[in-house]
């Protein structure tokens, strides 16, 4: 395959995450009134206790309407949120398909895994968020 095909066959992919996410938003009910903290973009600090890969970067947006994207470490990624007093669930993120060092790409799936199991939020004295499961800070990040 030459390497014009290549890209169109990548941005293809990268579009269909970002529509299935987008559809997935759309079928949600919205934010919720009290997570009008949450919205914006987030800066991941912390996963799962391990920190992050050095010069890596990874990113959480929480939209008004319900939608999630953000940067896994490599691939964009998409999906929708509610948020409800401390409650905080995220749909099944879908995901572009980027070529990275497979370090990199372990940290985007922790990451991935651990929204999975997101079920609150809360902000910490410094304004951290803090995505938070059964009683175990999963995510950490700040505004940037």
């Amino acid at each position: 395959m030459s390497s014009t095909l290549l890209d169109l066959a990548k941005q293809a992919r990268l579009l269909s995450g970002i529509l299935a996410g987008l559809f997935a938003a759309g079928c949600m009910s919205t934010a919720g009134e009290n997570s009008s903290s949450l919205t914006g973009e987030w800066v991941v600090e912390d996963i799962a206790g391990r920190g992050m890969i050095d010069n890596s970067r990874a990113t959480l947006v929480f939209g008004a309407d319900g939608a999630f994207s953000g940067l896994a470490s490599c691939n964009m990624m998409a999906s929708a949120y509610r948020a409800a007093e401390d409650m905080l669930t995220i749909q099944p993120v879908s995901l572009t398909r980027a070529m990275c060092p497979l370090a990199i790409l372990n940290q985007e799936a922790l990451l991935v895994e651990q929204l999975s199991l997101v079920r609150s939020y809360r902000f910490d004295a410094t304004k951290a968020l803090i995505l938070e499961g059964e009683s175990v800070a999963l995510v950490l990040a700040r505004k940037p």
